[in-house]
């Protein structure tokens, strides 16, 4: 059952275009998310967050 509820609240995601001093910290913390949550959430982003640059736009699994 908390599977099938987990599931249903990962279906919504959104679009973001990474700006000039953006930080993985700030991006996070913009959707209310936790770093482990982004990265989960968003397999394209790497443990060191490393792999973000600007203008790029990634959707954003919340």
């Amino acid at each position: 059952m908390f599977s099938k509820i987990f599931l249903a609240a990962l279906v919504a995601a959104t679009a973001y275009t990474v700006q000039a001093g953006d930080t993985c910290a700030g991006i996070f913390s913009e959707f209310s998310l936790t770093l482990d949550e982004l990265i989960t959430n968003n397999p394209n982003v790497n443990a060191d967050c490393t792999n973000v640059y600007v203008g790029e736009v990634s959707e954003i699994w919340l």
